[in-house]
């Protein structure tokens, strides 16, 4: 259950710690690009303002950033990096210098706060949400005017969640008192990133084939554990049978063959129990001869 104020860096952790269970993982990451700059009341140079950061509570100013080309915001772009340490967000530049990339790697939110212009026609710039893989977020925009209704934005990240196999979200909308709570369409299904079609060209592409490359390093790691699983059950069932192979060959042994000591025993007993009886035999015959001849003379 997710709050209100949750971020995205939040909702990844709270899958993450789950992911024993699901065996799907999340990694969150915010993105936002600024651009459309424009200079206020056709003049040829502004010097601008805003502090960023996470929260209110660590929102750093870039100082006082004075701009002379609509086009070209590498100004921008380097203060913004001078206090990345303080804020966690990079800036790069995108398809031209008139394109401002902003990233915070962990998905928490990109604030920018108390946006200034020191014209008095003030100059505007655009700040637009951009999607994980690289996309713009055409209903996320906002308009930094320097006008106290319109000089802040605060831009939300994105989670993307991957599993070796498929899997599908499924939920809903929060409580009534929850705000703007996320929604989960029911039975989003996850598609499959194939080793074959991944694209290195671009950084957005890069980072995604370090994802599908390691899901499917995964993969094998846990078909050849599944596949040792096994092996190692077939081989004790295998030393299970050739134990009780031979007992039983044995127990047989024991039942039909000889005990020869014992039979050689049991011969000489027999010998000797039969030569005694003709030798008592013999002698009672004798001894009836001899009465005979007695009687004869």
């Amino acid at each position: 259950t997710m709050g209100a104020s949750a971020t995205a860096a939040d909702l990844a952790s709270a899958a993450n710690n789950v992911s024993g269970d699901t065996g799907v993982t999340a990694r969150a990451e915010t993105n936002a690009k600024v651009n459309a700059f424009t200079l206020g009341g056709g003049a040829t140079s502004d010097t601008i303002s805003f502090s960023i950061g996470t929260t209110s509570a660590n929102a750093v100013s870039i100082g006082n950033v004075v701009i002379t080309n609509a086009n070209d915001l590498r100004g921008v772009r380097d203060a913004l990096n001078n206090i990345s340490g303080r804020t966690g967000i990079t800036a790069s530049m995108g398809s031209s210098n008139a394109d401002l990339l902003l990233k915070e790697a962990n998905g928490n939110n990109i604030l920018i706060k108390d946006y200034t212009s020191a014209n008095a026609t003030k100059s505007t710039m655009v700040v637009t949400a951009m999607n994980i893989d690289g996309t713009a977020d055409t209903t996320g925009t906002a308009t930094l005017a320097g006008a106290a209704a319109s000089d802040d934005a605060v831009v939300t990240g994105q989670v993307k969640f991957s599993s070796t196999g498929a899997f599908v979200a499924t939920g809903g909308t929060g409580a009534a008192d929850d705000g703007d709570a996320f929604v989960v369409e029911a039975g989003v299904a996850s598609t499959l990133g194939q080793v074959a079609e991944i694209d290195i060209d671009t950084v957005t592409g890069a980072a995604s084939a370090i994802e599908v490359i390691d899901a499917a390093i995964e993969k094998v790691s846990s078909a050849r554990g599944e596949l040792g699983a096994i092996s190692n059950r077939l081989d004790n069932t295998i030393s299970n049978l050739t134990n009780i192979m031979t007992n039983v060959s044995s127990s047989q042994s024991r039942i039909q063959d000889a005990d020869f000591a014992a039979e050689s025993t049991n011969l000489a007993k027999s010998q000797i129990l039969q030569q005694a009886a003709t030798a008592m035999l013999a002698q009672a015959n004798a001894s009836k001869q001899g009465v005979l001849s007695l009687l004869q003379r």
